[in-house]
């Protein structure tokens, strides 16, 4: 429960609500009344396992099993709720909502659809200090592990980095005739 209070309810995310009547439940999932389940997946519909889903009060909550399905249940019925999936794993947005109205008499289907975090490109051109290119140079982001080598005209391009995060950049020379 700690770490669920470490991310921030971000709505950006592309929802998909789809009503009991329209959707089966998941496989091997057995609601009652006054109960919420559902479906997470990514934006290809492949399954989420392992992402934190609560009730607007985070006093009922689970996390998907391998097929991406959920269920919370000892709501109360007649009740208004949102729906909240956290990847706690980093690899999508913080989270992804949905309004519901809980039932007496059956179970509600909420299925979610989490985006990924969209990403960016940074690229450049490293040269010595008279301005010529320099190849060879190994361009590193600190904070995502990710690297590009530059090219015989200096360039370097790094594909991948989160938007919302700050990205530190570390050029070196493994022949050792350069320093940055």
């Amino acid at each position: 429960m700690k770490r669920l209070l470490v991310f921030a309810l971000a709505l950006a995310s592309a929802i998909t609500f789809v009503p009991s009547a329209a959707t089966a439940l998941p496989p091997g999932v057995v609601p009652g009344p006054n109960s919420i389940t559902g479906t997470i997946t990514d934006e290809n519909g492949q399954p989420l396992p392992d992402v934190y889903v609560s009730e607007s009060s985070l006093t009922i909550g689970t996390y998907t099993d391998v097929d991406g399905t959920y269920l919370l249940e000892g709501l109360v019925g007649g009740g208004e709720y949102t729906v909240t999936a956290i990847d706690v794993s980093g690899q999508r947005p913080d989270a992804t909502s949905a309004p519901v109205a809980v039932s007496d008499t059956s179970a509600v289907v909420v299925d979610l659809v989490m985006q990924p975090h969209p990403t960016s490109r940074i690229s450049g051109t490293v040269t010595d200090t008279a301005g010529a290119p320099l190849a060879g140079i190994t361009i590193s982001d600190n904070t995502s592990g990710l690297f590009a080598v530059t090219g015989v005209d200096g360039r370097y391009a790094i594909d991948g980095l989160r938007l919302d995060t700050t990205h530190f950049l570390v050029a070196r020379d493994e022949s050792g005739f350069h320093s940055s």
